[in-house]
């Protein structure tokens, strides 16, 4: 066996680690325990291969995390810094060997080629604001077309429309993703040479003044939702910040309606819905401190 042939088996073992590694730390972290020993044996195995300093990071996340439910305080650190570990010895890895597959040179657009297009810019609805680690933020939702595909935080433009009235036009830049609840996760972006676009008059299904259950608020479909929330339920929810659970029990006084994204079994609220009547508009309630009322 050639010297490149263990380098190479070295290389796709640390990418199945990462993959791993990433999985666990974006949705199922605070279960990692059920995985310790595994983890601990690919430490031991990593460690005879050459690679103890990575080996010793997999038993730190092993010990932290093999005798119940991790917690923030001991496990977190120790999946971040092992799946760091793992990134820097993989991109320092020599890569003598061509991946595998089959490769050609780059080369040159034959004249006459037909020019690739460019991708469409991302757009995104900005639906209410959220407290976070790294400031108040905007929850968004990004559109195809008329379909509420993704849940993400956007950091303010400055420049604001009407919240779910209008889509903010242009590229996204990532900063950022978060675990959201046992199964889910989100990210954080801002935006980049954006403008603003009013939404087609169908796209949004939102009555505000006829609210209904589980109604979808964009006619594409997709995991923005009306819900209705119980004060003594709050604990059943997934949250982006606990600061929002808090500003929910001061708000609720009794079963109110709420826009959140609905996502298989996950359930997180966004902001409190309160309907219109004949004199008066419904408003939005961003469930950030003092919990502030807009008019839809």
């Amino acid at each position: 066996m050639s010297d490149v042939e263990p380098m190479q088996e070295v290389a796709d073992r640390l990418r199945r680690l990462e993959d791993r590694l990433e999985r666990l730390l974006a949705s199922g972290w605070r279960n990692a325990w059920a995985e310790a020993a595994a983890l601990a044996a690919e430490g031991e195995a990593l460690a005879e291969a050459g690679l103890p300093g990575l080996g010793e990071r997999l038993a730190q996340v092993a010990a932290a995390t093999g005798s119940a439910p991790a917690s923030d305080g001991d496990a977190l650190p120790a999946l971040a810094m092992a799946l760091a570990a793992t990134r820097l010895l993989r991109a320092r890895l020599p890569a003598d060997a061509p991946p595998p597959g089959a490769w050609a040179p780059l080369s040159a657009p034959a004249p006459g080629a037909r020019k690739r297009t460019s991708a469409p810019p991302d757009r995104v609805v900005p639906v209410c604001r959220v407290p976070h680690a790294e400031g108040e933020l905007w929850a968004c939702v990004r559109l195809r077309g008329a379909h509420a595909e993704e849940l993400l935080l956007l950091q303010p433009t400055g420049e604001r429309r009407p919240w779910l009235r209008h889509a903010l036009e242009g590229s996204l830049c990532w900063q950022a993703r978060h675990p959201l609840g046992a199964s889910g996760d989100y990210q954080v972006c801002t935006a980049v040479n954006h403008t603003w676009a009013d939404l087609e008059p169908d796209a949004l299904l939102l009555v505000p003044n006829d609210p209904r259950k589980d109604q979808l608020i964009f006619s594409g479909g997709g995991g923005l939702r009306l819900v209705q929330l119980a004060p003594d339920d709050l604990n059943v929810y997934a949250w982006l910040h606990p600061a929002m659970m808090e500003a929910a029990r001061t708000a609720l006084q009794h079963s109110q309606w709420a826009l959140a994204w609905v996502e298989g079994a996950l359930v997180a609220p966004l902001a409190l819905l309160i309907p219109g009547g004949l004199f008066r508009r419904s408003k939005l309630v961003h469930l950030v401190p003092g919990a502030p009322a807009e008019a839809l």
